[in-house]
């Protein structure tokens, strides 16, 4: 046998589909690799409470640029830290998806944590100097794998991030890097927030929100203003992603968003035109562009200011007009710049309805002005709000049957028993709406469920405890009642009884509901109904 024709394998690489060997002639073959030893050098460096006992000995003892230089560039690896904190339990790490980031933050947090205190001060002052100088700013759009992606968990836990002298230095340019992020690798961080524990998620929102008020409070130290917008578009960019992300997964209530401070830091009035002028196409940063920071106050003064300016723009379209019908000799066409409302005390309603639908749109948007017919009382405000005032005192009269009121709750909800024409109905949203326009206070106590419906929101159980605690209780108790003999304990079918005008009725929840009885298998479909 001629050893000389034969090829002597090196290394055998296998996985997935592929499989690859490489190979070396006989007359320059070396020993195969042996894989029953490990050799450090190849793998990854981690960083643990031994690795940190290592460096803080090194830099005690060599603090010179060779051992520094060492450990910059193992804190500068998104690598090394990626694999750092791997969740042990059951092997989840193995299981790391676009759904499982297998990782431990709790361990993250206890690490960084311990570099917090003095004895390492020399290892946290290399930490930061490496993310600020290499790690956050060389991080990928498009990372390899969703293993690397791990390094946007792990940075949030750094305590350094949450001070005040590093959001321009960490905590913005953290958010710049993951808003770079590609379509894909954004999903997968969104899909690792929404399995996040509540803490971390609030602990993210507050970190920006924070970041925001810096920014906003020290805005006149700024001497390059685009650095300025750049860096607060980038926190409150990041805190609509995750207020996206919050809307599907509800880690928290929705004023967890809520900045309060922005009403005395920012002219709402001067913003909400900045924001109609960048919808025009004007370059500009406004808080209005993400309306769900804005507390009660805030939105409020968005919304007169927004009535204000629809105001003087329909007012200035009348005037126009008006000019024009002058110079074309046709007065007769001229419009007035106001919503003008004649009305009759005795005929409230009636005329309410005719004379809202003789007026478009655009001539709703002007300010209102209402003249009761016979009197002579000039509208300086006080003659609306009392038509207001009558007008919703008279359509939620019971005799119209629109409304049914809940003793318990004193709230008001749409009855299922009704005397008059749907248009009364519509009647009533356009008097909310002009009410709230012309910023006129309604007494209108509709529970969340409305506000709800119209943000196509499911109502649930909560709802209906609030508009209805007794048969709210009621259903609870049913829901969490523990025995198997439900039907024989509360004896009842997928029925419910109203009275109207003195008459109970019987409405079915489901189709044959009266034949049908609750049972601890089917009872869940009340609940579902709310």
């Amino acid at each position: 046998m001629d050893r000389f024709k034969y090829r002597v394998v090196k290394q055998i690489f296998s996985g997935g589909d592929q499989t690859f060997v490489l190979c070396s002639t006989y007359e320059n073959s070396s020993p195969a690799v042996d894989f029953r030893t490990v050799n450090q050098a190849h793998y990854t460096n981690l960083i643990n409470d031994e690795t940190i006992a290592i460096w803080r000995q090194k830099l005690s003892e060599h603090n010179n640029a060779n051992t520094i230089n060492g450990v910059v560039q193992i804190l500068s690896s998104a690598a090394c830290w990626n694999g750092s904190f791997l969740e042990k339990k059951i092997d989840e790490h193995f299981k790391t998806s676009s759904k499982i980031p297998g990782i431990d933050l709790n361990s993250t947090r206890v690490l960084f944590e311990k570099l917090m205190h003095s004895q390492h001060s020399m290892i946290l002052e290399q930490i930061l100097n490496s993310f600020e100088s290499c790690l956050i700013p060389q991080l990928s759009s498009s990372p390899p794998d969703v293993e690397a992606m791990r390094i946007y968990l792990i940075l949030p836990e750094f305590p350094l991030l949450q001070d005040s002298k590093y959001y321009i230095t960490l905590t913005i340019p953290l958010a710049m890097a993951i808003l770079r992020l590609d379509i894909n690798p954004s999903k997968v961080l969104d899909n690792w927030w929404s399995q996040a524990c509540p803490k971390y998620f609030t602990k993210l929102i507050n970190l920006y929100k924070d970041a925001v008020l810096y920014l906003l409070r020290g805005r006149k130290t700024f001497l390059i203003p685009v650095l300025f917008k750049n860096y607060i578009t980038a926190a409150l960019k990041l805190l609509k992603k995750l207020y996206k992300v919050n809307l599907r997964v509800k880690h928290v209530e929705y004023d967890a968003f809520y900045i309060p401070e922005i009403s005395s830091l920012v002219d709402i009035q001067e913003d909400y035109l900045m924001w109609f002028l960048h919808q025009a196409g004007m370059d500009a940063v406004t808080l209005c562009a993400y309306p769900f920071i804005f507390d009660a106050q805030a939105k409020t003064k968005m919304l007169q200011t927004d009535a204000e300016l629809q105001m003087q723009v329909a007012v200035n379209g009348a005037n126009l007009q008006n000019v024009f019908m002058l110079l074309t000799l046709e007065p007769l066409l001229a419009r007035s710049p106001f919503l003008v409302l004649h009305v009759r005390r005795n005929h409230l309603v009636g005329d309410a309805l005719r004379e809202l639908s003789i007026h478009s749109d655009i001539d709703l948007k002007k300010p209102l002005k209402v003249i009761f017919d016979g009197e002579e009382a000039v509208d300086a405000g006080g003659v609306t709000k009392e038509f207001f005032l009558l007008l919703l005192k008279e359509l939620l009269n019971p005799i119209y049957g629109m409304f049914t009121y809940y003793q318990d709750s004193h709230l008001l909800w749409f009855s299922d028993t009704c005397f008059v024409e749907r248009n009364w109905f519509h009647l009533i949203g356009i008097t909310c709406g002009l009410a709230i326009y012309n910023s006129t206070v309604v007494d209108l106590h509709f529970p969340l469920a409305l506000y709800k419906k119209l943000l196509n929101v499911k109502p649930g159980l909560e709802d209906l405890k609030e508009l209805s605690p007794t048969e709210g209780r009621s259903l609870q108790e049913l829901l969490d009642y523990p025995g198997e003999d439900v039907e024989e304990t509360f004896c009842l079918n997928f029925t419910i009884c109203r009275e109207s005008y003195g008459v109970i009725k019987q409405k079915k929840l489901i189709p044959g509901g009266d034949k049908v009885a609750v049972r601890k298998d089917n009872r869940l479909v009340l609940s579902l109904g709310c």
